[in-house]
């Protein structure tokens, strides 16, 4: 009896310790430095569809060192906060989620993928970027997003002598 009472909160403790370890250290929220990761792509593309925002998703691996410093330096940068608050963002571990790897092409972390609320691909870049041009890519993303896909028709009638080409 006695040794199960302390086994038991051994096992718990290491059992914690280990599951910590695959979770990235700013995922989930960071209050630190304000940032709210989300661990999973359905509940971010329901938001994007209700807030309207555009989804950024961090594809990551535990034994990607690239990732491991856009944590420690990119997605720390004021620069990049700021323009994280124009988005949905969501981290996912590759060797966890396999399949959503898979549906975006991940073939090597770290892969940055820019979403519209349906799934679709705003934009994407691989490997380590830094505070600047995770920027520049946030920026460009957002532009695209924001953009209606619908080009406008003039609603004027054009003169038959403009239409008809004359040789």
């Amino acid at each position: 009896m006695w040794s199960k009472i302390v086994i038991m909160p051994v096992v718990l403790m290491f059992t914690l310790i280990v599951a910590g370890q695959n979770v990235p250290k700013n995922a989930g929220k960071d209050k630190e430095h304000g940032i709210d990761w989300k661990l999973s792509l359905q509940p971010a593309l329901q938001e994007a569809e209700q807030t309207g925002k555009p989804v950024m998703v961090d594809f990551w691996a535990t034994w990607c060192a690239p990732c491991r410093a856009m944590d420690k330096r990119t997605y720390i940068h004021p620069s990049v906060l700021a323009q994280a608050k124009n988005f949905i963002l969501v981290k996912i571990d590759i060797e966890k989620a396999p399949e959503e790897a898979g549906r975006y092409q991940v073939e090597t972390p770290p892969k940055v993928v820019f979403l519209k609320a349906d799934g679709s691909v705003i934009a994407s870049f691989v490997g380590f970027r830094d505070a600047a041009g995770t920027v520049r890519s946030m920026k460009s993303a957002l532009s695209k997003s924001n953009k209606n896909n619908k080009i406008p028709v003039p609603n004027r009638k054009i003169p038959h002598s403009a239409r008809v080409r004359k040789f």
